[in-house]
């Protein structure tokens, strides 16, 4: 799933639904029996892999909403500006290099989630730790997580900045109307 996207799938636990063979193997290791109605929380028996979903959702909760509204904020302009018949005929060196900029902003923050995970799984003293989340985190460096969002911002900017330019007002309606249904 390298690379796939949306990438919710890197912040959901697992399922234990009724009838499943991994339900009975959970049945078995905790000694319970689940009710056929019920839910259960999965269970995580290693605490690595308990800790490696907390900092997952620690990066959702800071982090995948803002890359998920420039991702979308670059997706549509990009699109019309690619497609619009108002774009034809309108392609200046200002506007390429912004729509260039633009599409590898959007695979980069595409894999923002896959690296912040990518290195959780590299950290020295692996991710068993006492202090929870906020250590494990603070092992990491952000610092570059941080310039990509930044860039994608400014990669959103420009291409909008570049398209009213040339007078293409649906391109910067587009970012309006994603700004107010985000």
């Amino acid at each position: 799933f390298f690379g796939y996207w949306p990438c919710e799938f890197l912040f959901q636990e697992l399922r234990l639904f009724p009838g499943t063979p991994l339900r009975a193997v959970y049945e078995e290791r905790t000694g319970q029996t689940f009710l056929a109605h019920e839910m259960p929380v999965t269970p995580f028996f290693d605490s690595a892999v308990r800790n490696a979903w907390l900092c997952m959702s620690w990066y959702r909760e800071h982090y995948h909403g803002r890359v998920n509204k420039i991702i979308r904020g670059l997706i549509d302009p990009l699109n019309r500006l690619m497609f619009s018949p108002a774009a034809k005929g309108c392609s200046t060196p200002a506007l390429v290099a912004a729509c260039q900029r633009g599409h590898a902003a959007v695979v980069h923050l595409r894999h923002l989630a896959y690296r912040f995970l990518e290195s959780l799984l590299s950290l020295e003293d692996g991710l068993r730790a006492d202090g929870g989340v906020e250590e494990l985190v603070s092992r990491l460096d952000l610092r570059d997580f941080d310039s990509q969002i930044e860039e994608g911002g400014r990669a959103l900017s420009e291409l909008l900045h570049a398209a009213a330019e040339l007078g293409l007002e649906d391109v910067a309606r587009s970012w309006a109307t994603a700004e107010a249904n985000p």
